[in-house]
């Protein structure tokens, strides 16, 4: 059920490292970081990455991807395919079994997928982050 989004997780970790993104990034990194000692070695690294803005960029891809992959699962709930792959998940669920005795099981995917397009919304709009003062 999941084979679509891991593939895809998998392409964008290859165009990064096809580019040399990563290996370049650890090479510096390395360089920077040989004569400090592993408290000094964070606090520089630390100072680096919001200097540069690479913490940033790496925070906003961590979170579009995580979006992008709940967005995804969730309107796969409203194909009869995906309906029909959770329908055991939901059954013996004690927290969610009760839905079928209401609701029917194209409905109840609906619920599960609104649910699920809801929490990617609210993760792109920042929810759920935890701000420093």
């Amino acid at each position: 059920v999941f084979l679509p989004q891991i593939l895809i997780l998998f392409a964008f970790i290859l165009v990064l490292e096809a580019t040399g993104y990563m290996v370049r990034a650890a090479f510096l990194m390395d360089l920077l970081m040989a004569g400090v000692g592993p408290e000094e070695r964070r606090a520089r690294s630390q100072s680096l990455l919001e200097a540069v803005g690479l913490k940033a960029v790496g925070q906003t891809i961590l979170r579009y991807g995580l979006v992008l992959v709940v967005a995804w699962i969730g309107a796969m709930k409203f194909t009869a395919y995906e309906a029909a792959g959770i329908k055991t998940l939901v059954e013996t669920s004690p927290l969610m079994s009760w839905m079928y005795k209401f609701l029917s099981l194209q409905a109840t995917s609906n619920v599960i997928g609104v649910a699920e397009l809801t929490a990617a919304a609210g993760k792109e709009r920042g929810a759920g982050e935890f701000r420093r003062h």
